[in-house]
């Protein structure tokens, strides 16, 4: 007997999958008002775009419909500099991940920016002249909102005239700023630049700006704290200026990292973390932490699903899961994991309680020192730390957690590769991986493709 499956019969989730695969011009043109469920998923769809088709298709689709939003998850900044010229009518923009070029402000054109909301989430753009340009073309701007880790951007006079002489819209501004290099800032040039955001003319914005300074930190930002992620760390040596107007700072936080003996204010109140990292020391060179305080002192614990752990011990391991009620998955070094055979009574409490299990490298190391060992190394028994390569482990980790449902290896070799071919049929577990010689996967993405998501007027 044959089935017949219909694509409309599909989970969203598989459909959302499928058209990552497809470029966006095909998905709007295919599934756009087919029917109403179709029409609202790929709003909230991630489409693809390459560079060397993106102001083509976005051309295509501006003949049949205007495109009044739309969310780019990569994009380098002459590129969206070029997607402005071609989107008249956009009414809100968000980028996830806006990158740095080599493109002076003399080499750009003066455009008249329709946008009434911007959103960047994470800026790598080092010069503030960049993005005060592109500001200074939307002179309809009423909500800004960005994220950024470089230096030069942290400039309360410079956004001041910014906002005063061009921005005369702009009703909400919210930002987060740290600083890559402030480990090398003397603490009272740190001191200055917060200060500097404490003036009346923020105040009489009603934008509240906190900061947290120590030895390695300097951070800044508007209250409520925007960033989904946050780190706490132990120095001492610490000067914080927290305005909470009556609401919780942290509230926006689901992802957070506690470094050894971290150092706590009343306003650290973390009500909505959902994944936990803990870490040894700031560099993480020390082999154990110490957990110095109950974790429902610091956070909700009953909301934490996800434990992230690097190097500590079985003792902590079993405390801190017992704190958090409702954990269900864990990311843990192959080493540690191990090393946990022998002691019966946190075995079951991880049997037990941990149904998705990653042990890959990509939570512990950067993506491009890994390419750079990978590339250099002349054996892979330099990289043995990084990766399972021995299939008796994979077995026993399977065999010793029979209520996984889903596992991260990390990169492997081909021996594993292989027997996970033969018997993935058969695995009542989805294997989650990336071949450590298989050169279409060791491949650094290009920042130049475009991830986008679209909303349109007809």
């Amino acid at each position: 007997m044959s089935i017949i499956m219909k694509l409309e019969y599909l989970p969203n989730e598989i459909l959302m999958k499928c058209f990552q695969y497809l470029n966006a011009t095909d998905v709007i043109y295919s599934f756009n008002q087919l029917n109403y469920r179709f029409s609202k998923l790929i709003r909230n769809s991630p489409l693809h775009l390459s560079c060397s088709q993106y102001q083509q298709s976005l051309f295509d689709i501006y003949k049949h419909m205007f495109i009044k939003s739309l969310t780019i998850l990569n994009c380098k900044f002459d590129d969206l500099f070029e997607l402005f010229q071609n989107l008249s009518m956009i009414k809100y923009f968000k980028i996830e991940h806006l990158y740095n070029n080599f493109m002076t402000v003399d080499q750009l054109n003066l455009l008249d920016i329709t946008v009434e909301k911007f959103i960047i989430n994470d800026s790598q753009i080092k010069k503030f002249e960049i993005i005060e340009f592109l500001l200074n073309q939307m002179t309809k701007l009423q909500f800004f909102s960005i994220s950024s880790s470089q230096i030069h951007i942290i400039d309360a006079i410079r956004w001041q005239n910014l906002i005063t002489h061009s921005l005369h819209h702009l009703h909400t501004f919210k930002f987060c700023f740290d600083s890559d290099i402030a480990d090398k800032l003397k603490m009272n040039d740190k001191l200055i630049k917060c200060r500097q955001f404490q003036t009346t003319f923020w105040q009489q914005h009603q934008w509240f700006i906190n900061y947290e300074v120590d030895k390695f930190r300097l951070l800044i930002f508007t209250t409520p704290y925007i960033r989904k992620e946050y780190k706490l760390f132990p120095f001492t040596q610490k000067f914080i200026y927290f305005y909470s107007n009556g609401e919780n700072i942290f509230d926006n936080v689901t992802h957070l990292t506690l470094y050894e003996n971290s150092s706590k204010t009343k306003f650290h109140e973390f009500r909505n973390i959902i994944s936990l990292t803990l870490k040894s020391s700031y560099d993480d060179f020390s082999n154990n932490y110490n957990l110095t305080k109950p974790l429902n002192e610091i956070m909700n614990t009953s909301n934490v699903k996800h434990l992230t752990i690097t190097k500590t011990n079985e003792i902590l391991i079993e405390t801190i899961i017992n704190q958090l009620p409702n954990i269900d998955s864990l990311t843990i070094q192959k080493s540690i994991l191990l090393s946990l055979k022998n002691n019966c009574e946190l075995y079951e409490l991880l049997k037990t309680k941990i149904i998705k299990l990653d042990i890959s490298i990509s939570n512990f190391m950067d993506e491009d020192r890994f390419y750079s060992l990978y590339e250099n190394s002349s054996s892979k028994h330099e990289l043995s730390e990084f990766n399972i390569e021995n299939l008796d482990e994979l077995l026993f980790i399977l065999k010793r957690y029979p209520n996984l449902s889903m596992i991260n290896l990390g990169y492997i070799g081909y021996k594993i590769y292989l027997w996970i071919q033969l018997n993935s049929l058969s695995l009542d577990i989805n294997i989650d991986y990336k071949l450590l010689n298989d050169p279409n996967r060791l491949t650094k993405p290009k920042s130049c493709e475009l991830d986008l998501i679209v909303d349109l007027i007809y």
